[in-house]
């Protein structure tokens, strides 16, 4: 098995001789996983000017990407005021259409803020604070989370 961080230029990329000798697997910011024929795998990554990664800088690749991706539900999770909630809400009211999509979006959104909570509780109880973590706890029960 073969790493590789290589962008997919399209036709001829992957072509059918490439698929007969291996198998591709893509992963988000660029990455391949190729396994099958150890030689024509790495004459591939050469082929289309990849660059050949081992599987701890795959895994760091796939870490920061999700690092990333976290980042930025983050931060718009947190910039939802309350006003924009309500605006939200009186348009799904108005709009049966609309109001399926964001019964869905704030479940999803629900979900996202229910797994940080759970998880800034189990960080703080890792780490030893357990008087926090307890304070954080009451206002989750009190939030109805």
């Amino acid at each position: 098995m073969a790493w590789a961080q290589a962008t997919n230029f399209g036709v001829g990329f992957i072509t059918h001789d490439d698929w007969n000798l291996n198998q591709f697997r893509s992963y988000p910011d660029n990455l391949w996983e190729v396994t099958g024929d150890p030689t024509a795998g790495l004459a591939w990554i050469t082929r289309v000017g990849g660059t050949q990664k081992t599987a701890i800088e795959a895994q760091a690749i796939q870490d920061a990407w999700n690092a990333n991706i976290y980042s930025f539900t983050e931060f718009w999770v947190d910039k939802l005021s309350a006003s924009a909630m309500t605006a939200i809400m009186t348009i799904a009211l108005s709009d049966s259409n609309v109001r399926e999509i964001v019964t869905r979006w704030l479940s999803e959104f629900i979900d996202v803020r229910e797994q940080q909570y759970k998880d800034d509780l189990a960080y703080l109880l890792a780490n030893g604070h357990i008087q926090q973590a307890k304070h954080d706890s009451m206002l989750l029960n009190k939030d109805g989370i």
